[in-house]
């Protein structure tokens, strides 16, 4: 009943998907974004006629910005891009490696904002946690400093810092970050981008 009411959001199988659109329960009229994640499965789950009947479903597809996410580019997904997707070859597109997120380059940033929320409060706590705060001092072997950035990993989750990715536990991967000088409206141009590199 929701959805014939109107949603902001629908998220779905693309079997489940089909069957409001066959039923007339889901309306895409007012459709402005449509994301497909995981392009390539759907076609080894055996998906393939039920996304094409979606993707088919947009009356002006121009209006609508499609997103379409796959780690492969079998030829389905090429042609499935190709046929439901303008892809814009004049977009100025730069591609630059970089390496993905390390545990501490998170850590860091999060040990920021520690550092200032720590900052911003009362100093009316101090003479409750002072006698605590000088008892760990005098007991530990680690100066005012390392105590304090300890205190500060903790206020916001770290007790180890893992070596390894963030994004992918495996090695020899490496993350593209993608900048264009004005918006890129249809991102398989970055995946056809790539697939012809």
């Amino acid at each position: 009943m929701a959805l014939r009411r109107g949603v902001d959001i629908v998220v779905g199988t693309p079997g489940r998907v089909k069957d409001f659109i066959v039923k007339a329960t889901l309306n895409l009229k007012c459709l402005k974004f449509r994301v497909l994640d995981e392009a390539d499965e759907m076609l080894n789950m055996g998906f393939v006629d039920d996304v094409e009947l979606i993707l088919g479903k947009v009356e002006d597809a121009t209006k609508v910005q499609t997103l379409l996410f796959s780690a492969t580019l079998p030829d389905w997904v090429n042609k499935l891009s190709l046929r439901f997707l303008k892809v814009d070859t004049e977009s100025g597109v730069k591609f630059e490696h970089v390496s993905a997120p390390q545990p501490t380059d998170v850590a860091q940033s999060a040990g920021s904002e520690a550092a200032d929320a720590i900052a911003s409060v009362s100093d009316s706590v101090i003479p409750i946690f002072r006698q605590q705060a000088e008892q760990l001092l005098s007991s530990s072997s680690l100066s005012g400093a390392d105590l304090l950035a300890k205190a500060l990993a903790k206020a916001v989750g770290y007790t180890d810092i893992k070596k390894r990715s963030l994004l992918s536990s495996l090695e020899d991967y490496s993350t593209l970050h993608l900048q264009t000088g004005r918006p890129m409206w249809l991102p398989v141009f970055a995946i056809t981008l790539l697939s012809s590199v």
